[in-house]
């Protein structure tokens, strides 16, 4: 494939407002949060599978039906 588009051309300038102060250790700890729950969830279907099945089986169901109605 052939790019068609010369390398000259100029690279559009956006202007990005600067970051908010806090921002980057509040993500990081929402990300540790959310890294932790999914941590906790694995161990719980590990140690109780067939709970994890039922429930994803509820769940498929509730959405399936959800779905429908629309």
């Amino acid at each position: 494939m052939i790019n068609r588009i010369p390398d000259s051309l100029p690279l559009p300038k956006r202007k990005q407002p600067p970051p908010k102060p806090g921002s980057q250790a509040l993500s990081e700890l929402a990300q540790q949060q959310i890294t932790y729950r999914l941590r906790q969830v694995e161990t719980y279907v590990q140690a109780h599978p067939v709970t994890g099945i039922g429930a994803a089986f509820c769940i498929g169901i509730l959405l399936g039906w959800i779905i429908k109605r629309r």
